[in-house]
């Protein structure tokens, strides 16, 4: 008789696997960690002297008052109105005391009407 032995089995194959996976979650957690934007970057303000630049002459042109009311030449627009309409360039003044809540869907209306490029430009308020 006969009987078929078992190769012997080896123990520190059954820790290959594991030792893979450990690595690859390391390598992956690095890069993720190095990755991410710091949260102290420095940033350059624009100085009051950037007011002479030119836009462009085709550009559209709308007004931000303090009160919040968005203007074209003179005339209230509204929200709904701004994303309806179709532009190219578009250079919108704000005044310096108008609110970020009032310049926001400002902006998500003239991304909406997919305008070409945005310039703002703030106005100086006076000195009491």
């Amino acid at each position: 008789m006969e009987f078929t032995t078992r190769p012997p089995t080896r123990d520190s194959e059954t820790l290959v696997p594991l030792i893979n996976i450990v690595f690859l979650l390391l390598i992956f957690f690095l890069l993720v960690g190095s990755v991410r934007a710091g949260d102290r970057a420095e940033i350059a303000l624009p100085s009051q002297s950037s007011a002479g630049a030119q836009a462009p002459a085709s550009a559209t042109s709308f007004v931000l008052p303090a009160s919040g009311q968005l203007e074209r030449e003179g005339v209230p627009v509204s929200a709904s109105e701004l994303a309806s309409g179709a532009y190219g360039d578009v250079v919108l003044r704000a005044d310096a005391r108008a609110e970020a809540r009032h310049l926001l869907p400002v902006l998500a209306a003239l991304a909406e009407a997919r305008a070409a490029s945005v310039s703002l430009v703030t106005l100086e308020t006076a000195s009491p």
